[in-house]
């Protein structure tokens, strides 16, 4: 793959960011956890496919340093619009595949992501320890906070989402040695409380699942992405990178009907059995 970073350059006037989760080996197929969770995950070679295709689509990558500049918008100028397609990848949660196989296509592709990592799941299994988050290179990945234990952060109180959020980013600046002012929101479970409590905590940037391409103007507080899951193709991920997102906002739409009807809580659960998870399966991800 051509490397296609260009944080360099300029800034554009609009994004779009992919959420991805894991980066497994080739054929590796992780039994003892749900398929809530492997539905989020995708092989090397699916990875290194979309990655090509990002760039054969005509978008460049970019990273943290142009995430900034993107709200900061005096400090560079902005792209002509035929040069203007820019794509943010970033990692949900702190799985250790993600950096040891994910982060060598990266490195290969000129990519940098940004990885939110919950706190709570360092050291479990299939995730990254304290120590790897020491040893991260931060030209390939940059880190951010995926609050501390994964909860629902709008179905808690106002006390409980400040320590979820507080307590995260002291464990991650304390394991970096660097500022930590980007979260993303476990499950997308956010609202009115949850932002303006992140932004008291000292976050600049707070990423949930709303399908929609950033632009300029919008608010740090509110950057949406697009889930990519283990059945994205390399033509859809094409047309994301080509700010063309109407499916995907449909279907968004469509699955926060019932979600709403029933609650984030049941909806997950419904959606776990008909997904068709067995008994002692790991949970660790909720859409």
């Amino acid at each position: 793959m051509t490397p296609a970073r260009r944080d360099d350059i300029a800034t554009p006037d609009s994004f779009v960011t992919l959420m991805y989760h894991n980066v497994g080996p080739d054929g590796e197929t992780y039994p003892d956890l749900s398929p809530s969770a492997t539905s989020y995950f995708v092989s090397r070679s699916a990875f290194e496919r979309q990655l090509t295709r990002i760039t054969t689509a005509g978008a460049a990558f970019m990273g943290a340093d142009a995430l900034a500049r993107f709200f900061n918008p005096d400090r560079g100028a902005t792209l002509r619009l035929e040069e203007n397609r820019r794509v943010l990848l970033t990692f949900d949660d702190g799985w250790g595949d993600g950096v040891r196989v994910g982060g060598p296509v990266l490195q290969a592709a000129g990519a940098q992501a940004i990885l939110f990592v919950t706190t709570d799941f360092l050291g479990k299994p299939h995730f990254l320890s304290r120590a790897d988050l020491g040893r991260l290179d931060p030209r390939t990945f940059r880190v951010g906070s995926h609050a501390r234990s994964h909860r629902m952060l709008s179905l808690l109180d106002e006390d409980e989402i400040r320590s979820e959020l507080s307590d995260s980013k002291a464990f991650l600046e304390d394991a970096l040695g660097y500022e930590v002012d980007t979260i993303s929101i476990p499950s997308g479970a956010v609202d009115r409380r949850v932002r303006r409590i992140a932004a008291e905590c000292g976050y600049r940037f707070v990423f949930d699942s709303e399908v929609r391409v950033n632009r300029r103007g919008d608010s740090p507080l509110a950057i949406g992405r697009v889930a990519i899951m283990n059945d994205t193709g390399v033509d859809a991920v094409g047309r994301y990178a080509n700010q063309q997102l109407t499916r995907e906002r449909v279907r968004r739409a469509v699955l926060q009907a019932p979600k709403r009807l029933l609650g984030l809580k049941r909806y997950e659960r419904l959606r776990r059995t008909l997904l068709g998870e067995k008994q002692g399966q790991k949970v660790t991800h909720q859409s």
